[in-house]
């Protein structure tokens, strides 16, 4: 099933100050389970003021989806189709989807994403059709097929600042960054 731990479709989200500690997503494939070992945010989820979803403070650690001979996760702790805006979180130890998979627009500042493992692509973040910002966050020692820290692609537009990137591993060359 998605959302080791939530599943939230159409309602507001706001997760503050907590912990996302071994969850698992179990069954993966492409029609039923779009992983999210920790959280699933579908279609319609809104943050407490009407924009984006919001994480603050909190900690997702040894999250992951179970992937199976046909279908890779997606999202070893977070797999969004909706807009997130994550401040002031780490990411440490997710597991065979990266650490967020994102179809929505994502904004991430103030964070840390660490040992981080996708089978694929995006080892700390994957994800395609919408804006990625990202600021004053740490990647360190992630790995993928491609991608070690990031991978993006299709269309929307990345902003990267103020970022430290450092010990990444990407196993091949593809639209990456990391």
């Amino acid at each position: 099933t998605s959302g080791g731990a939530i599943y939230a479709t159409n309602t507001t989200l706001s997760i503050n100050s907590s912990q996302f500690i071994n969850n698992i997503s179990t069954g993966a494939d492409a029609t039923t389970n779009f992983g999210g070992g920790a959280l699933r945010i579908a279609s319609g989820v809104v943050g407490a003021d009407g924009g984006a979803a919001t994480i603050a403070s909190s900690v997702f650690k040894g999250n992951k989806v179970e992937a199976n001979a046909t279908y890779a996760g997606k999202g070893g702790a977070i797999n969004t189709n909706s807009a997130l805006k994550i401040t002031d979180s780490t990411f440490g130890g997710e597991n065979d989807g990266g650490a967020i998979y994102s179809l929505g627009a994502l904004t991430i500042s103030d964070s840390h994403f660490e040992n981080n493992v996708a089978g694929l692509s995006g080892g700390a973040i994957g994800g395609a059709f919408s804006d990625f910002n990202i600021s004053t966050t740490t990647f360190k020692n992630n790995t993928a097929n491609a991608g070690g820290a990031i991978w993006f692609t299709e269309t929307g537009n990345m902003l990267i600042t103020n970022s430290v990137f450092e010990g990444n591993n990407s196993l091949s060359t593809t639209e990456t960054v990391g």
